[in-house]
């Protein structure tokens, strides 16, 4: 990524994933900003926003990137949702729900690692969180439990549920995209029929 003015380093740095990545990029895409103080983004060249202030540039980059990943996996049989995933005693615990983040939050101050905690992709029984700059390593394979969390009146519950519900959970959290809903669906049950749920209210 390309940029004109110093005064976005830091922002730019920020947008950096270093974690270890269970597969070698295939392509490459380039992004640049341009201008000091009104800033133009672009994309391989193109100019896809202009007149921007600091904060709305590094956010069209980002927006961009998420994107392109979206279109490239979508292309290839990859179904997205919005959870996360964590390692809790040596299991990847995929985390869905009303409040997924800070339940993820929560798992990464009592010092459990967060592979990632905005979007998932997966086909079959694998999944892979997209990495993020708080990423330290991120793996693609089958989740050993997935946490469904909903908001609770009273004190904090662990309960475990039916595969109906958590796979009802994960087709909820589904992003939306070109792909016949029956798809969808069954790449929801392929993924999470299997795998021992439980709900966590709190």
């Amino acid at each position: 990524m390309r940029f004109d003015d110093d005064a976005l380093a830091p922002a730019v740095h920020a947008l950096r994933v270093t974690a270890d990545q269970p597969r070698e990029a295939l392509a490459e895409m380039h992004y640049a900003v341009t201008g000091r103080g009104a800033y133009a983004v672009l994309e391989e060249g193109d100019r896809v926003a202009t007149g921007l202030a600091a904060e709305q540039a590094i956010g069209t980059v980002a927006d961009r990137i998420r994107r392109r990943v979206l279109d490239h996996l979508s292309l290839g049989g990859w179904t997205a949702a919005r959870a996360g995933i964590a390692r809790v005693d040596r299991g990847r615990v995929l985390v869905l729900g009303d409040d997924d983040r800070a339940f993820t939050s929560r798992l990464r101050r009592e010092g459990h690692e967060v592979e990632g905690d905005d979007l998932v992709f997966f086909r079959g029984e694998e999944v892979v969180s997209l990495p993020q700059p708080s990423s330290s390593d991120v793996q693609l394979g089958r989740p050993t439990a997935v946490v469904v969390v909903r908001h609770g009146s009273g004190d904090p519950t662990c309960t475990p549920v039916a595969s109906g519900e958590v796979v009802e959970a994960l087709l909820a959290a589904t992003v939306p995209s070109w792909a016949p809903p029956g798809r969808v669906l069954r790449a929801c049950v392929d993924l999470a029929g299997n795998v021992d749920g439980y709900r966590v209210e709190r």
